[in-house]
This record gives C-alpha cells, structure tokens and sequence, in this order.
C-alpha cells in the first residue's frame, strides 16, 4: 500500500531505485512489489520498461466506492451542525429543473421558525439554496470564465451579475425573495469530481438577517458547506 501511495503522489513514473530510496526499502523488495502488482494491474511499466506507473485500476475501485456512498447521510451531521451553531433551520437541497427539493432539514433552536418541510419544493431562483446550485452548476453557467451557456426554465431573472457574485464569495442570500418575511443564506456542496451535487443553507425571519450581519453568518455556512464537501471527497484548487 506505501508503494502504491509512493507512486500516487509522484509527478512522473519512477524506477526501482528512485523507489528504494524513497521508501528505505532494498531495491530487491521494490521490485518484488513491483512484480506482485503489476502481475494483478495496478502497476504498468513506460514504454521504455526502466521506470512504473500507475494503472487506472485504483480509480476504478474508488469509483465503485464512491457509487456507493450515501451522500446524504454523510451530509447530515453537518446539516446538525449549521443549525447548532446558527440557531436557525438548516436546509439540504437538490435541483430539479426550475425548482429546489428539500431533502432533508434541522429545526433551528430559535423560537420563531421560518415554515419549511421535507420534500417542499420552491423556486430556485428565489431562494438562497437554489440560487448556490445554479450558480455552481456548469450546465446553466460556463465555469471558466463566468459565462452564462444555458438557462433552465423559468429562472431567466437571475442575472449574470448575481450568478457572479454568488461565485465569487461562495454563497448566496435570499432576503425575503420568495416569501417577504423570511431570509435565507446558503452554499454549494461537491462531491468528489467538482460537481455540486447540493446545497446547504439556513432560513429564517428576515429580521434576523439584517446587511451589518450577513458575512458573518455568510462564513459559518461556508465553512460548514466546505467541510460537507470534503467529507465527499472534494479538494479545492488550493488543495489541489
């Protein structure tokens, strides 16, 4: 397993003795090794037979592990967490077409709540949820250079300008879009290929969303919509 992360991480293939001295390993257990794995795929010589490399074995098997993952549950203690650390109603949401599915929610500790329920639907482009998934979303929005490729349905009001903006700073506001007397703020969650597979966001009473206050509650959401994409194996450009 030390050989095959050895050679994960290695820009370039490597040859016995780069491998020894890597490792501290004798050159004739390197090649030993090497002979076990490539006899099972994982390993494959270059062309010019000197130096090993990696097959595409072992992303097959992550991606059977990955196919099996349930997201959602992996998700939730962070849904609890936001909540905790907010006081307000924490939301999961997915896109569907124009509008958001809740697909799983935490009661906020505050006494006044902002109705929602499990399965509720709402327009995305009316509340914090769905505005984070469109924004992220490389079918509707050209991830490269900030570009709008394609509008769904019904949600031609979102402008340019906010999807931008919305990128930029990582998450999305709702002031009282949908309905006048609630609020919202939420972020993207990815799963392990980049894609935003959800979002993460609270709701509330507008009142409790007042502008000197948005950033700060802004960075808790992000933080914890960060931490959800981690767990799903997300790595941000600066993590490589």
């Amino acid at each position: 397993m030390s050989l095959l992360e050895t050679l994960a991480e290695s820009d370039c293939p490597q040859g016995v003795t780069d491998i020894s001295t890597l490792m501290g390993l004798t050159k004739s257990n390197v090649h030993r090794l090497l002979t076990d794995l490539q006899e099972e795929g994982y390993v494959k010589q270059e062309s010019g037979g000197r130096r090993y490399e990696l097959t595409l074995k072992i992303w097959e098997l992550g991606l059977r592990v990955i196919s099996r993952l349930d997201w959602q549950s992996i998700v939730r203690p962070f849904l609890e967490d936001l909540s905790e650390r907010t006081g307000e109603t924490a939301h999961l949401a997915i896109l569907d077409k124009a509008e958001i599915i809740y697909i799983d929610k935490i009661e906020g500790s505050q006494p006044i709540q902002a109705y929602s329920r499990i399965g509720g639907r709402a327009p995305a482009k009316n509340v914090a949820t769905g505005k984070a998934l469109l924004a992220f979303n490389s079918k509707y929005f050209s991830l490269d250079n900030n570009s709008i490729s394609e509008f769904p349905e019904n949600i031609e009001e979102l402008g340019n300008h906010e999807i931008i903006s919305i990128r930029k700073q990582g998450f999305s506001v709702n002031l009282g879009e949908w309905r006048s007397d609630v609020g919202g703020i939420a972020g993207p969650i990815f799963d392990s290929f980049g894609v935003v597979i959800a979002a993460i966001g609270i709701s509330g009473p507008i009142a409790r969303f007042p502008a000197n206050n948005i950033e700060s509650i802004a960075y808790t959401v992000v933080d914890v919509a960060a931490g959800a994409s981690r767990a799903l194996g997300f790595k941000t450009l600066k993590e490589g």
